[in-house]
């Protein structure tokens, strides 16, 4: 089992490196240039915009728009993060929501919300995190916001639902992992900047 899964974690870096953040910008190319930046529509629903009192607020709003949940599909490659500016039309109700708005979606646009508004909540920065862990069914992943708080503590905002603070980013990876797999094998984790899904960090 312990080789096994360190020859799954090592490939699952291979794909955390070059992959996922590359086929991100070019779905996002191919399938959303009316998101993209300098587009009319992606200055109507400029991200920037979007601002919260509270961390609570924000989380009052996704909470509220979770049931939008929609997988990827095939034309999605079945794993593609979308740009959070379709997300946030889709929220808004300005676009219908296509297959894809899933926690890769949920994930990015919170991490660009919450980075927006960090100066007022006590934020240093907010990323995406997307890990992937073994489990009895096979390979299994999921994203969500990774927050960095300017007191060096860090945690979570999960579906609108913010984690505990812990002193060390991998706590905050446990503690997320384990809301979806109480037995699952950690294989890798990586940090990501939702504008543009460049890699930050890589575990």
């Amino acid at each position: 089992m312990r080789a096994l899964a360190a020859v799954l974690a090592f490939f699952t870096r291979l794909v955390l490196r070059y992959y996922y953040g590359s086929w991100a910008r070019l779905y996002r190319r191919l399938f959303e240039r009316e998101f993209t930046d300098g587009s009319a529509h992606h200055r109507d629903m400029h991200l920037h915009a979007v601002t919260f009192p509270t961390m609570g607020a924000l989380a009052t709003y996704v909470v509220r728009r979770v049931w939008m949940y929609k997988p990827d599909a095939w034309k999605q490659l079945f794993d593609a993060v979308s740009h959070p500016a379709r997300a946030y039309a889709v929220f808004e109700s300005k676009v219908e929501a296509p297959s894809g708005l899933d926690c890769d979606e949920f994930a990015a646009w919170s991490a660009l919300v919450v980075d927006h508004n960090a100066a007022h909540w006590g934020v240093k920065s907010a990323h995406m995190l997307c890990f992937t862990w073994l489990g009895e069914k096979g390979i299994a992943g999921h994203n969500t916001c990774f927050v960095e708080w300017l007191d060096g503590t860090f945690s979570s905002f999960d579906y609108g639902s913010t984690g505990p603070r812990f002193t060390t980013r991998e706590e905050v990876v446990t503690q997320v992992l384990r809301r979806y797999t109480k037995t699952g094998h950690l294989l890798a984790w990586a940090l990501y900047d939702p504008r543009d899904m460049a890699l930050v960090e890589l575990h």
